[in-house]
């Protein structure tokens, strides 16, 4: 049987970017999120990394990550302008923002893709120059980080989403190292996580870590944090969600969130164009609604509010999620 821990991690990973884009910018709960969800799904991703060829870089992760992000692209190009027709009658041409490499959250799928070509590239130039050992190649993968340190300091984005690939790299690796190495010794991942929990040294540590008071991260910014805190902060955060992953498919063999998990791209690919659209059906509605009770809030005030961004990212995730399966089986070839 399956083990959900990871599609369970996913699922808190996806929903935490939902709702961090119904959060308001440089609040605690946006600074909170915004500090690890991103190297989450990086670390993920590096876990189940393999070694692969040119052709198969190109062909079969170009499918899987590209042919979704056009898919994606035009999906939400097409719900945004149509959503401003219905609820706006405001639509023109010059409005219609068609730079294909400017996907929003979809940023994510060609930096990952960059990511796999940029270790293609390192691994090809130690095997060609056969007399360097493998362990030379971290030595490129700390010139990209650095250089993807200092491009965010200076505020210089490259195309391609190239700045976010450099500063994601050791995340990438580092999921990677963990589960080739680390996790040998435990035979599994799961049996390595198995050994903590929420009252663990290690997960207990993670929370103190991640609360400590640290400056803001968008890593699509990108800005980043001083660099101590880039690597702490969210490593801390990342411990944190696979202890609490582990745990919660000890304690509940079937949980909705894992479900997400697995759904994970589709629900990413979704989200984004209807979280203008619920905020402008929901808060006249909203207003309308506290007023019957004697309570007066303003739009803004509204918005700010932690436990109605809670309650519509809930909404908008479960819906992405159906929808997400319904598009899976209208076009299985594209998205499966």
């Amino acid at each position: 049987m399956r083990d959900s821990t990871i599609d369970i991690a996913k699922g808190i990973g996806i929903f935490l970017v939902v709702l961090g884009h119904f959060t308001v910018f440089a609040s605690p709960l946006y600074h909170y999120i915004y500090l690890f969800h991103m190297p989450l799904f990086f670390f993920i991703s590096g876990m189940f990394a393999k070694p692969t060829s040119i052709k198969n870089c190109l062909t079969q992760k170009g499918k899987r990550l590209l042919v979704p992000y056009l898919f994606y692209w035009i999906f939400c190009l097409t719900i945004q302008y149509v959503g401003q027709i219905i609820l706006f009658q405001n639509f023109t041409l010059n409005n219609m923002n068609l730079n294909i490499f400017v996907g929003g959250v979809l940023w994510f799928l060609i930096s990952l893709w960059s990511t796999s070509i940029c270790l293609l590239i390192i691994h090809l130039i130690y095997t060609i120059g056969n007399h360097f050992g493998g362990k030379y190649a971290y030595i490129f993968y700390t010139i990209i980080t650095i250089a993807g340190i200092v491009l965010s300091y200076n505020n210089i984005k490259l195309q391609f989403y190239l700045s976010q690939t450099m500063l994601m790299l050791p995340y990438f690796l580092l999921g990677n190292i963990f589960n080739q190495k680390v996790c040998l010794k435990e035979k599994t991942l799961y049996e390595h996580l198995s050994s903590y929990g929420i009252i663990s040294r290690p997960f207990l540590i993670a929370i103190i870590i991640y609360f400590i008071p640290c400056d803001f991260m968008d890593v699509n910014g990108p800005v980043i944090p001083n660099i101590l805190q880039f690597f702490i902060t969210p490593l801390s955060g990342i411990i944190i969600v696979l202890i609490l992953s582990r745990s919660f498919s000890i304690l509940w063999k079937s949980i909705m969130i894992d479900k997400l998990g697995k759904n994970s791209l589709q629900i990413l690919g979704i989200h984004a164009p209807f979280v203008p659209l619920i905020w402008t059906i929901s808060i006249p509605i909203l207003i309308k609604s506290f007023s019957l009770i004697g309570i007066t809030l303003s739009g803004e005030q509204i918005k700010g509010l932690i436990w109605i961004q809670i309650l519509l990212a809930i909404i908008l995730t479960m819906f992405s999620h159906k929808l997400g399966l319904l598009l899976t089986q209208l076009f299985p070839r594209i998205l499966k």
